[in-house]
């Protein structure tokens, strides 16, 4: 099956779910690296929440965002203030967005689906807890 045959399926709905999850966390990626907030915003739920983990050593001003478009409005703002590299990786188990800046892992963002749109993001900024991203080999 080719890339492009798999996320037809998961559109259609006739990939398991986990196939699903990961093809939905593959279209924000590529919505996200766009730049577009139309684009983003037509990945999300409608009622979507992403909650921002900065921990105490990140200054942000909103942890919780409602909404697809306010969603996709700060994903653009945070992406364009904070040039990185997306790419996919997992996260107990389940397909995740990496961003790295410098070559550093700046932030990991899960995500919850359901009938191929994103309907919950946690995005961890905290340097604690991405520790163990940045050790060497």
């Amino acid at each position: 099956m080719t890339a492009g045959e798999w996320l037809r399926g998961a559109a259609r709905g006739r990939l398991r779910r986990p196939d699903r999850h990961a093809a939905s966390v593959h279209r924000l990626r590529l919505a996200s690296e766009s730049g577009d907030p139309t684009a983003i915003a037509a990945v999300l739920d409608p009622a979507v929440v992403m909650i921002t983990d900065g921990g105490t050593d990140v200054a942000g001003d909103a942890r919780i965002v409602r909404g697809a478009d306010d969603v996709a409005r700060r994903i653009c703002d945070v992406l364009r203030w904070y040039p990185t590299e997306i790419s996919e990786g997992h996260v107990n188990g389940q397909s995740a967005l990496v961003l790295r800046r410098q070559g550093e892992v700046a932030c990991v963002v899960s995500a919850r689906e359901r009938g191929g749109l994103i309907t919950d993001l946690w995005v961890v900024l905290d340097p604690r807890k991405l520790r163990h991203w940045n050790r060497p080999g």
